[in-house]
């Protein structure tokens, strides 16, 4: 492993840290179970357009991730430059099914940032709606699941009680089943 795919993962945990921060009021830990750094090429066409990235990850995922590693939920974390403002995009309410998938854009140097949008777009997939499109009000900067994110402060995320009703009454009884850990690069 070279210098350059151990900064690389050392950013991804530094990340998932930070998804876990987010998720722990829930009671519910994020295992990373499987890490793919892709250093001979993109495994799928990666493309501005965030709705076709998720599309062909999807795909992916589904013809060869799921037969060699055992997981919930995938999200492919790109360095393409999303259209416009988006720099996440995941499929709602779909954990542990084929669609359980998510596209994150590398969109800033700080570690933290990055995983505001991870932890975001994984909150879609276990079935939570953005704050003001379900009815609910969130008057902190850092609330994970605003439409527009902000740079959060690690010491005031914020994970509404809706929010945990909502991921508790949505998650299936297949995300207590305990992880197994497998890492590889391609």
């Amino acid at each position: 492993m070279n210098r350059d795919q151990k900064k690389m993962r050392q950013r991804i945990f530094e990340i998932v840290n930070f998804v876990n921060m987010v998720y722990k009021p829930l009671r519910t830990f994020i295992a990373l179970v499987g890490l793919e750094i892709w250093t001979n090429g993109d495994l799928i066409s990666v493309t501005p357009p965030a709705g076709a990235n998720l599309d062909a990850f999807m795909k992916w995922r589904n013809s060869e991730l799921v037969t060699r590693i055992k997981h919930d939920n995938a999200h492919l974390i790109s360095g393409i430059d999303f259209e416009g403002p988006t720099v996440g995009l995941a499929f709602i309410g779909t954990l542990c099914s084929g669609h359980s998938v998510g596209v994150v854009q590398d969109h800033s140097d700080a570690a933290i940032a990055v995983g505001a949008t991870l932890s975001h777009e994984m909150g879609h997939n276990l079935g939570m709606d953005h704050d003001d499109s379900s009815g609910c009000l969130c008057s902190d900067d850092s609330c994970i699941m605003a439409a527009v994110l902000r740079r959060p402060n690690k010491d005031a995320i914020t994970t509404t009680p809706e929010e945990s009703t909502m991921a508790s009454a949505n998650a299936p009884q297949i995300i207590s089943s305990s992880p197994v850990s497998k890492s590889e690069s391609q």
